[in-house]
């Protein structure tokens, strides 16, 4: 949560790259999806490593599928 999506908001409340006039709305909907979002979130989950890049170009085939591309590698909920 942190990771994704508050420390994230801040750096883009701080940056320029957002044009001025749209600045304020996107802040808005950023603080009501962090909003939405912990009002869901859990603790108490398993931990897992997820691939955390699951596209068909990273999926290598020989006698049936696997993942490559691990770089972005996560722990996610299981």
């Amino acid at each position: 949560l942190n990771e994704y999506l508050i420390e994230p908001r801040k750096l883009f409340e701080d940056a320029t790259l957002i044009p001025s006039g749209l600045k304020a709305a996107f802040l808005k909907a950023t603080d009501e999806l962090i909003a939405a979002v912990t009002a869901h979130w859990r603790e108490d989950f398993t931990v897992l490593r997820l691939h955390g890049d699951c596209h068909a170009g990273n999926i290598l085939w020989r006698d049936g599928p696997m993942f490559v591309d691990l770089d972005d590698a996560r722990n996610g909920p299981a």
